[in-house]
């Protein structure tokens, strides 16, 4: 007696991956407006990196350029300073804008949520009083990344394989889009595997980078256009 069964056919079996990879997105609770370096991690780490954000995409970063601290309405406290650093990781996004902190005779509130001060880098002198205001301004410019590459790596934490994207910075000297005329080495096809070594001369930029000696090693040939142009910073 013979058994039939129904095979999938490819495009079915397509359709089912495409399914996965949209529960799994749902299940990371992000969504590709996530432009936190945390939301789109979640999506790499979950493997969707290539269907989310395939090569060639333009990522936009926003990189902090000025920070301060002032007070608004104050009876108790008189001063008042911030830790960039420590705020940036706090809120998990750079933004542009004015932080609002009012002390309600208890605590601090931030969205009208209590909040710890010490957890943002705000440090005031002083004892608050009810009504007191702290503001945080802030302001930034944008960096744009280019996204390379998907391919899975070693962590050289725990030794373990994992996806992983790669990015190239489009604007990498004094503000002008990367090209073969500001790259250390430009090969003509492709870079075989081997050991280089160069040595800087006539640098127009950095002249006491000339004479330095740079060694390295591929450990196999890398033909990916991202991949024909040398970059380095000394």
């Amino acid at each position: 007696m013979t058994d039939n069964h129904k095979i999938f056919k490819d495009i079915t079996g397509q359709r089912i991956a495409d399914a996965v990879e949209i529960m799994a997105a749902i299940m990371v609770d992000q969504d590709k407006t996530d432009t936190r370096w945390s939301g789109i991690s979640k999506f790499i780490r979950a493997g969707l990196g290539p269907k989310m954000y395939p090569t060639g995409t333009q990522l936009v970063v926003e990189k902090e350029t000025s920070m301060t601290a002032t007070l608004g309405a104050h009876t108790g406290v008189t001063a008042v300073s911030v830790t960039e650093e420590t705020f940036l990781a706090k809120e998990g996004i750079v933004d542009t804008g004015v932080h609002e902190f009012v002390f309600n005779g208890s605590v601090w509130l931030y969205h009208d949520t209590p909040v710890d001060l010490t957890d943002y880098g705000i440090t005031p002198t002083g004892t608050p009083a009810e009504g007191d205001e702290i503001i945080i301004t802030e302001a930034y410019d944008n960096i744009l990344f280019d996204v390379v590459d998907h391919r899975d790596v070693v962590d050289p934490v725990d030794g373990l394989t994992k996806p992983a994207m790669f990015l190239l910075m489009h604007h990498a000297i004094n503000g002008r889009p990367a090209d073969e005329q500001e790259a250390l080495y430009v090969a003509p096809e492709a870079m075989s595997a081997g050991n280089y070594c160069f040595t800087v001369k006539n640098h127009p930029w950095y002249a006491d980078d000339n004479d330095t000696v740079l060694y390295f090693t591929l450990t196999e040939s890398r033909r990916r256009p991202s991949v024909r142009q040398l970059w380095t910073q000394l």
